[in-house]
This record gives C-alpha cells, structure tokens and sequence, in this order.
C-alpha cells in the first residue's frame, strides 16, 4: 500500500488536517467511514501522489476556511509542479529556492520526524495487541488504509505546539554565513532568480536604449546587464539571508 501524505502548519503551532492522498476513490475498507471523525482529509489519484487537481482542491478548501476567519496567510511551499497555482483572495504562495527544502523548510526541520516517531510507536503498539490474538498473521493482513487513517489522525494529534513552533525556531536563528556552505547547484539556481528579477525590471523600465545615430539617450543593455551579473556573487546569499529576515519580522 502506497499513500502521500500532505501536512501543514504555521508558526505559531496550528496543524490543519492530514491530507492523505490514495490509490482508489472509495477504498472498500472506508465504506461507512467518517474521516471528519478522525480529523483527516481524503484523496486519490492514479499513482497516489499530489496532483495539481487535488492540490488546487485543498487550497480552495483552506482559502474558504481563511475567508470565514477573516484571516490573510503566506504559503510556504517547494517548487513542485503540482504545487504551482496563482495566489487566492487570503492565500498568497511564496516558492523556496530550488534544492533548499532539506535546509530552509519547517518541515523538514523535525516536524515530519516528529509524526514518523508518533506513528511508528503507535504501529509497535498495534503490532503487541495483535501478538495476543490467535491469528497473528491474518491480524497483520487485515490491516488497511482505515487502519493507516487512523494511526496517522493520532500521530498528528500528538506532534505538539511547542515542537513545531521549535522548529521554526531552527530556521529563523540560522546564521547562513557561518552553518550553510552554498553548492554551486544552489548558486546556479540563486543566480538565476537574480537575473530574471533584474532583467525583467530592466524591460519594465523606461530605459531609452541605443537605436541608432539619432538617439540621445544612449545606453548599452549589454553593458548594463554585464554590470548587474558582476554583483550576482554578492547577492545571491544576501537574499537568502534577507528573506529569513523579513519573515522573522
């Protein structure tokens, strides 16, 4: 059995519900039941994985949510295609850095080890009950994804506030300069950002370029753009180290 699970959480501690994402649209195993009950969310596509659909589905659902709150929230999300959609009314989506996940994503940062552990003790248990019964190996055979729901609702539930507030915590007291050494797939990718940032404000401006003898206002792009790309060195990790300054603020 193959499931993607889908978490999410803020600063300040709050868990939305588990989105686990199946193989089949109605399991015979979750025939008369509830997921609401156990505070997971419910999903499938052909391979058990996130799709665009499903993703835009749970969005649309959490944004609804943010509405009736009358709340505003900032999205972190990696760069996976399926997670790629345009911001909503009270959601706006921020992209990390490509290859940065494992080192600048809260999740990452123990949250996801934390559910690990709380499941895994959780099926040890389930394990120790089954030792007791006559059947042993049909009481393992008969576990399915209802089992697996329910397992997960609970792990979640016991992965607390102050665990996922200290995680964060890991990103935000982070001294870039001295704990990260920048590779150069991470730099090739900063400088990337770099240069689609600069060069779209350059066509966005009203820079008169050279068109020929009869132009005053003589400008070189080439010469321009060779000036910007001598700074790129410099400022790509200052602007990772400027975006964990501001969302510390």
């Amino acid at each position: 059995m193959v499931i993607s699970l889908l978490l999410c959480c803020s600063y300040l501690g709050e868990k939305l519900e588990p989105l686990i994402i199946g193989k089949y649209r109605n399991p015979r195993c979750l025939k008369q039941f509830n997921p609401d009950v156990f505070n997971v969310m419910y999903s499938s596509s052909k391979n058990s994985w996130m799709t665009t659909e499903i993703f835009k589905s749970w969005v649309f659902k959490l944004n609804t949510r943010m509405l009736s709150e009358n709340r505003k929230i900032l999205m972190l999300l990696d760069n996976a295609s399926s997670h790629r959609l345009s911001d909503y009314s009270n959601i706006e989506f921020l992209y990390l850095p490509k290859n940065t996940t494992s080192l600048v994503q809260p999740l990452d940062m123990g949250i996801i080890k934390a559910l690990k552990t709380n499941y895994s003790n959780l099926l040890i248990e389930f394990v120790c009950i089954c030792e007791n019964r006559s059947n042993f190996l049909e009481a393992i055979k008969s576990f399915n994804l209802r089992n697996v729901m329910q397992l997960i609702s609970e792990a979640w539930a016991n992965v607390t506030s102050n665990q996922i507030q200290n995680c964060w915590k890991k990103i935000f007291e982070c001294r870039w300069e001295e704990t990260i050494n920048i590779n150069s797939k991470i730099y090739t990718d900063m400088t990337e950002m770099v240069n689609e940032v600069f060069v779209e404000e350059l066509l966005e401006s009203e820079i008169n370029f050279y068109n020929g003898p009869e132009s005053t206002d003589i400008i070189d792009p080439l010469t321009l753009i060779n000036n910007m790309e001598e700074n790129i060195c410099k400022l790509s990790p200052e602007l990772l180290n400027d975006f964990y300054a501001l969302r510390k603020k």
